[in-house]
């Protein structure tokens, strides 16, 4: 139950690992990286056959996809955490976006430390779903503000346009 604080300090061989495939990518291929899935499949085991994957979502974008993909990944999370403050801002009572919000918070939490964030799974499932759920649930949540807001004004329009 005691845990080495050598282990606590590198994340368990993580922080090297990341350094590792950071440097492997900056000196192969920066701008395009190095192939799908290809720090998990090549460059993770090659450094530390023990570990398996590159345990980052984030250290798997870059590795696969360079500074470019890296780029566009951080951009789609940035927009998705975007949607959903603007989600929960105008609708926070709703249980539909306040769980929307929630996933995309587990599914990028999660993803810190494991790249099945992007992959097919329950986590990656979670991951995807939300960039077609908060855009939509924000889109309706916009539109049931907007006729709310409307209905009144039209019941006290049509009861100044009644002759006395």
């Amino acid at each position: 139950l005691v845990r080495d604080p050598e282990s606590i300090r590198t994340l368990s061989d993580r922080i090297p690992l990341w350094q590792h495939l950071t440097s492997t990518v900056m000196r192969e291929a920066p701008l395009t990286g190095l192939g799908y899935y290809a720090a998990s499949r090549v460059y993770a085991p090659q450094y530390n056959p023990g570990l398996g994957n590159a345990h980052s979502v984030f250290f798997e974008v870059l590795v696969g996809g360079g500074i470019l993909g890296a780029a566009v990944y951080m951009v789609l999370c940035a927009s998705l955490v975007w949607f959903s403050v603007r989600l929960l801002s105008v609708a926070s009572e709703r249980p539909s976006a306040v769980a929307a919000a929630g996933l995309l918070s587990v599914a990028l939490l999660s993803g810190v430390t494991s790249p099945e964030g992007i992959h097919a799974g329950p986590l990656g499932f979670a991951f995807w779903s939300t960039t077609a759920l908060l855009p939509g649930l924000l889109r309706e949540a916009h539109r049931a503000r907007t006729a709310a807001a409307q209905r009144p004004h039209a019941r006290q329009s049509s009861l100044r346009l009644r002759p006395a």
